[in-house]
């Protein structure tokens, strides 16, 4: 029935970790079992399904407060969306470190004298970021 009700209420992350929590309680007697498996790998599921803007260290918080989630490593569900979470965040910062490059590399073209425009053209960033780049600097 929880993880009924967690699948069918609104979002409301409040009211849900009190759910997790309470299925914690619930299913704590099952561990070391096959089912108390399952049942943890679905919630889990089903709640990252339900909140799949959550941050991993949101998703870790809401897990550390309940303790059918002592475990919680050994849930492929959070394995996995901890990979995601990394490699995401990765793209995310090389992104980042090619974009500091660029402008870098916009800036010392501008100071060896090459004019705005060129320098936007060879390497395909917008006159208005090199400005701002420039302007920060």
């Amino acid at each position: 029935m929880l993880l009924i009700r967690l699948t069918v209420s609104p979002n409301d992350r409040f009211a849900d970790d009190a759910l997790a929590e309470e299925f914690g309680r619930v299913l704590a007697p099952l561990k070391n079992q096959r089912l108390y498996d399952q049942f943890r790998d679905y919630f889990v599921n089903l709640y990252l399904d339900k909140y799949n803007n959550l941050s991993l260290a949101e998703l870790l918080t809401m897990i550390d407060s309940t303790e059918i989630f002592d475990d919680i490593g050994k849930s492929r569900a959070v394995r996995e969306y901890a990979q995601e979470y990394a490699q995401g965040y990765a793209e995310e910062y090389a992104a980042a470190q090619v974009q500091k490059a660029r402008l870098e590399s916009a800036l010392a073209m501008l100071n060896a004298g090459i004019p705005l425009g060129q320098v936007s053209n060879i390497l395909g960033i917008p006159e208005s970021d090199i400005e701002s780049a420039r302007q920060a600097t």
